[in-house]
């Protein structure tokens, strides 16, 4: 599951090139950066001294950027769709 403060940690890194995002040094931002690099999603870029986006953590952003935004719908008891 996606936090909100990992999606800011991977957005930056995937936007931003050579900048070390602004509470690089706090806990939970240490601990997300942690897991993307279990995962793959951010590598440690020897030309900028600071992490950065893999193609794998590029991917992932446009992914979550495609997913639909969820709907309120209602449905009757025997499951159609009521409003909207």
């Amino acid at each position: 599951m996606w936090t909100p403060n990992d999606i800011d940690i991977l957005i930056h890194y995937c936007c931003t090139g050579g900048l070390d995002h602004d509470r690089v040094h706090a806990p939970a931002v240490q601990e997300s950066i942690e897991q993307m690099v279990r995962l793959g999603l951010l590598i440690w870029s020897l030309d900028t001294n600071c992490w950065r986006a893999t193609e794998l953590g590029r991917a992932t952003l446009a992914a979550m950027c495609k997913t639909p935004i969820p709907q309120i719908g209602y449905f009757s008891p025997d499951g159609m769709k009521v409003y909207p």
